[in-house]
C-alpha cells in the first residue's frame, strides 16, 4: 500500500509546476510577490510546496520558511501564530549570522501587540483619534467622550502632534502601533539579511475553520510590501472564497439578491489584492493518471530497483512533457540494468492501461483519490486472497468506484443482486439503457431513471458504459468482501470534501430556509456528481428531521436550483408519513411547480393525497392545491 501524505518523490511530473513558481519567487524584479497554488483536494498541492521548498532549500542567498496552517489550528490566535513561526524560523536559519537572529528574536518577543491588533480600528484606533485630536482643537465630532481642554491662548498646530505618540500613551491603542513598527523594523530586518529572497510557503490553508484562514491571510498583509519577500499559499480556492466570503458577510438575508453581484465581487478583489498570481493545477488527463498509478506499483514492486524506473521518468519527462510512461518503457528502463520484470508487475501494468481513463474521468484526475482507491483495491484482493476467493481486477474496481461516487446506488445494487443470485435484472437494463431491443428491460430502465436520477447522472451513465460489462456476472463474492461497509470506502471523507461539508453546515444553518447569493453561486458551480451528494445529504437530512420547516425548506430550495433532482425529491417526500411533515411543506411544493416547469402533476397528486389528512398538513395541502389550480 501507498502513504497517503505529501512527497518529494515525484510520480506526477509536478517539479515543472515547482520550477516554474521558483523562478517567479526568486526574480527580484516581481518581489514583493504572494502567489496561490489552487487545486481541488487531494490535486497535488502540498507535494508541490514541498518540492519548492527541497529545491529552494539548495540555493547560496535564498531562505526558505514552511508553516502548516492546519497543525497551528489550536494556537490562540492564527496572526499571531503565523509570525512566530516566521520569525523563529528566521532566529534560527543557518543561512543568516548571529545579529541577524537576535533581532529577529527581539522582535519575537514584541508580537503579543497583534492580540491587542485584533479589536479592531473601528473599536480602538479610530476612538482614540478622535478624542485626542477634539482635546487639542477644542471641537467634539460625533460628541468625543472627553473632557473639554483647558482654556488656552492658542490651539496646538495639528501639523506639530505626533499621532503614534498620542497612540502609544493609550494602552488600548497598542495594537496598531505594534503593528506599524513592527512592519518597519521587520523591513530592516530582512535588508540586513542581504537574501535574493525570503520565501515563506504556507500550506494546507483550506483545512483550517473559516475564521482562521482569513486570520491567516491578513496577517500576510503585513508583509506584502516588505522588499524581497514572497509568499506561496497552496489551497483549494473555493474553500478560500467561502471563508472570505462568510467572514465579510453584511446585512441580512432578504437583501441576499441585491447584495450577490457585490458580495462576490468583495471576494474577487480580496483575494486579487492579497494574490497577485493565482496559480491553477491542471487535473490530470488520462495518460498521466496511467503514468501515476504505472509508476506507484512499481514503487510498490520493485523495492530499491524503482530508482531505475523513476529516473527513467523523470528523464522522459524533460524530453517530451506529453509522453505517456507505461508498461514498455518500464519493461526498457529494467532491461537496461538487466533487471527482470516480475509477472505480476506486468498484470498490473496492463491493467493499468485498461483502467486509466475511467479513473481519470470518474476521479476528475485526482491523485490522492485515485491513490486511496487504489489503497482499498489492495485490502479488497488481500481479503479474498484470505478467503480463497477468485475475483477479476476490473470488476471489483468498477464495483469500487460506483461505491466511491454514489454510496446510495451502490447499496441499491446490493440489493438487487442479493434478491437475485447475484446477477441482476435492473443491472441489465440500466447498461443497456432505455433504447433496448428488449421490451421489458427499456420498460425497467425507464422506470428506474424516473424514480432514481442518480442513475442519470453523467458520471453514473459513464460508470454503466466502463468495460467490462457486469451483465450475466455473478456479483455475490464482489459483494460478500464488502458487506462490512455498504455505505462507501472512503470514511466519507473523500465522498464529502471539505468545501462540500462546509456548503452543507451553511445551508443547514440558515435561520429561514433561505439561501444567501454566495452560497447559490457556489452551489451553481459544483460538479455533476458534487452536486449529488449534496443532494443526497440534504435528503438524508430531511428524512431524519421531516418536521423541521428549515430542513425541508432548504431542501426544496436546492432541488429548485437543481431542478434534475425534483423528482426524486417528490418520491421521497411521498414516502415520509405525513404526520410528521411541517405544514409548510405544501407551500414549498407549490413554489417548485409554479417556478419550474414539468413538474405540476406529480406535485398535485402529493398534494391531492396530503390533502385527505386530518390534521394541519392536511389543511395546508387542500389550501395549495386549490392555489395550484387556480393557476391551471
Amino acid at each position: 500500500m501507498w502513504a497517503d501524505n505529501e512527497t518529494q518523490t515525484d510520480l506526477l511530473g509536478f517539479q515543472v509546476h515547482a520550477d516554474l513558481i521558483q523562478s517567479i519567487v526568486t526574480d527580484s524584479r516581481l518581489l514583493p510577490i504572494t502567489v496561490g497554488v489552487f487545486g481541488d483536494w487531494g490535486s497535488g498541492k502540498s507535494s508541490i510546496i514541498k518540492m519548492l521548498q527541497n529545491s529552494l532549500e539548495s540555493e547560496n542567498n535564498i531562505a526558505c520558511i514552511y508553516f502548516n496552517g492546519w497543525q497551528f489550528e489550536g494556537y490562540d490566535e492564527a496572526k499571531s501564530a503565523l509570525i512566530h513561526s516566521i520569525l523563529l524560523e528566521l532566529g534560527e536559519h543557518k543561512k543568516l549570522d548571529a545579529k541577524i537572529k537576535e533581532k529577529a528574536a527581539n522582535l519575537l518577543q514584541r508580537i503579543n501587540w497583534l492580540r491587542l491588533f485584533s479589536v479592531g480600528y473601528q473599536t480602538v484606533v479610530a476612538p482614540i483619534i478622535t478624542a485626542q485630536i477634539a482635546s487639542m482643537t477644542g471641537t467634539f465630532p460625533m460628541a468625543a467622550p472627553v473632557s473639554p481642554p483647558a482654556s488656552s491662548d492658542k490651539s496646538p498646530d495639528l501639523a506639530d502632534v505626533d499621532l503614534t505618540e498620542l497612540l502609544r500613551g493609550n494602552p488600548a491603542s497598542q495594537g496598531i502601533v505594534g503593528a506599524r513598527e513592527f512592519r518597519s523594523d521587520f523591513k530592516e530586518l530582512i535588508a540586513e539579511t542581504k537574501l535574493d529572497s525570503l520565501v515563506i510557503l504556507i500550506d494546507d490553508l483550506d483545512r483550517c475553520e473559516p475564521s482562521r484562514l482569513v486570520e491567516t491571510l491578513e496577517a500576510i498583509k503585513l508583509f506584502l510590501s516588505v522588499a524581497n519577500v514572497a509568499f506561496v499559499i497552496g489551497a483549494d480556492q473555493r474553500i478560500v472564497r467561502y471563508a472570505i466570503a462568510k467572514r465579510y458577510e453584511t446585512g441580512r438575508i432578504e437583501e441576499a439578491e441585491s447584495r450577490a453581484a457585490g458580495q462576490l465581487d468583495l471576494v474577487t478583489d480580496y483575494l486579487e489584492k492579497l494574490i497577485q498570481i493565482p496559480y491553477h493545477l491542471p487535473r490530470l488527463s488520462a495518460s498521466e493518471i496511467e503514468t501515476y498509478i504505472s509508476l506507484l506499483f512499481c514503487q510498490l514492486r520493485l523495492g530499491d530497483d524503482f530508482k531505475h524506473v523513476h529516473d527513467a521518468f523523470l528523464a522522459s519527462r524533460k524530453e517530451d512533457i506529453t509522453q505517456v510512461f507505461r508498461h514498455q518503457e518500464i519493461t526498457g528502463a529494467l532491461q537496461h540494468h538487466d533487471v527482470k520484470l516480475l509477472d505480476v508487475l506486468a498484470s498490473e501494468l496492463a491493467w493499468c492501461s485498461s483502467i486509466s481513463l475511467t479513473l481519470s474521468d470518474l476521479l476528475k484526475g485526482n491523485p490522492r483519490q485515485t491513490k486511496r482507491l487504489l489503497n482499498a483495491l489492495l485490502l479488497r484482493k488481500k481479503l479474498a486472497e484470505a478467503a480463497r476467493i477468485e475475483l477479476s481486477d476490473q470488476i471489483l474496481v468498477k464495483l469500487m468506484i460506483l461505491e466511491y461516487l454514489q454510496p446510495e446506488l451502490f447499496s441499491q445494487l446490493y440489493q438487487w443482486q442479493s434478491a437475485q443470485e447475484g446477477k441482476p435484472q435492473e443491472l441489465e437494463a440500466l447498461e443497456r439503457g432505455t433504447q433496448s431491443a428488449d421490451g421489458q428491460l427499456k420498460d425497467m430502465a425507464d422506470k428506474i431513471l424516473k424514480s432514481q436520477p442518480g442513475w442519470q447522472t453523467t458520471a453514473v451513465q459513464t460508470w454503466l458504459q466502463m468495460v467490462p460489462s457486469l451483465v450475466n456476472e455473478d456479483l455475490r463474492n464482489y459483494f460478500w468482501i464488502t458487506r462490512d461497509r455498504i455505505t462507501g470506502i472512503l470514511s466519507g471523507v473523500a465522498a464529502i470534501p471539505l468545501h462540500l461539508r462546509n456548503l452543507l453546515a451553511d445551508l443547514l444553518d440558515s435561520g429561514d430556509s433561505t439561501i444567501l447569493g454566495e452560497t447559490e453561486a457556489q452551489i451553481k458551480t459544483l460538479l455533476s456528481d458534487e452536486k449529488l451528494v449534496l443532494f443526497n445529504e440534504l435528503t438524508a437530512y430531511a428524512r431524519r428531521e421531516p418536521g423541521s420547516q428549515n430542513a425541508i425548506g432548504v431542501w426544496i430550495r436546492v432541488a429548485q436550483m437543481l431542478p434534475e433532482y425534483i423528482p426524486k425529491l417528490i418520491t421521497v417526500l411521498a414516502e415520509i408519513a405525513p404526520a410528521s411533515l411541517n405544514r409548510t411543506t405544501p407551500i414549498w411544493l407549490v413554489r417548485i411547480a409554479q417556478n419550474v416547469p414539468g413538474h405540476k402533476t406529480s406535485v398535485a397528486q402529493l398534494l391531492d393525497k396530503w390533502a385527505r389528512e386530518s390534521n394541519t398538513l392536511g389543511i395546508a395541502a387542500k389550501d395549495a392545491l386549490d392555489d395550484l389550480k387556480r393557476e391551471r
